[in-house]
């Protein structure tokens, strides 16, 4: 048997779960876990292109090579995810030279 605290309850009564607090719980962990996560559904993302701009290209003496965009499309569960990726290949531009 526990102790008895000031409010005339024993310890274990305080520690044993009851529906109301079960509840209670539930409801925090998912108000918790849905803070700020309004738009789950459709997420995308972009990622800015990297170029090289042309007169640094022509002082250290690069050429582009490829410059290309690859797009990644998934849905499960309800949820969509598009991600786009940006890529570019800079080469020595050996035409310049003499």
């Amino acid at each position: 048997m526990g102790t008895i605290d000031r409010v005339g309850k024993t310890t274990e009564e305080d520690v044993k779960p009851t529906r109301r607090r079960l509840l209670a719980g539930i409801g925090l962990i998912i108000a918790v876990g849905l803070a700020g996560c309004s738009d789950l559904r459709n997420q995308q993302f972009e990622a800015t292109s990297v170029i090289l701009p042309e007169a640094d290209r022509e002082a250290f003496g690069y050429a582009i090579l490829a410059d290309e965009s690859t797009t990644f499309e998934r849905e499960q569960a309800g949820v969509s995810v598009t991600i786009t990726s940006h890529g570019a290949v800079y080469v020595p531009d050996f035409e310049d030279d003499n």
